[in-house]
C-alpha cells in the first residue's frame, strides 16, 4: 500500500468510530486541527500548551500530534 492509502484507511477508521468516541488516541492522529487535539487532551490541554511554550516555543518538535505553542 502507498502512504496515501494508509492515510485514507486511518481517516475512514476514525470516521467509523466517531459516533461512539468522545476523544481520540493521539498517536493515531495524522494532520488534525488543534481543536481536535485539544478535545483529546481535555482539561489537560492548557497544561500541555504551557509545557510546549516553555520547552519548545519555536515548535521544533512538530511531528506526530503537534501541540501548537501559544506564540
Amino acid at each position: 500500500m502507498k502512504r496515501r492509502e494508509f492515510v485514507e484507511w486511518g481517516r475512514d477508521y476514525r470516521k467509523a468510530l466517531a459516533p461512539s468516541a468522545e476523544s481520540f488516541y493521539v498517536n493515531e492522529f495524522m494532520d488534525e486541527e488543534q481543536d481536535k487535539v485539544a478535545i483529546s487532551y481535555q482539561h489537560n490541554y492548557p497544561r500541555v500548551v504551557a509545557l510546549k511554550d516553555r520547552y519548545d516555543p519555536k515548535n521544533m518538535f512538530q511531528l506526530n500530534t503537534n501541540i501548537m505553542p501559544s506564540s
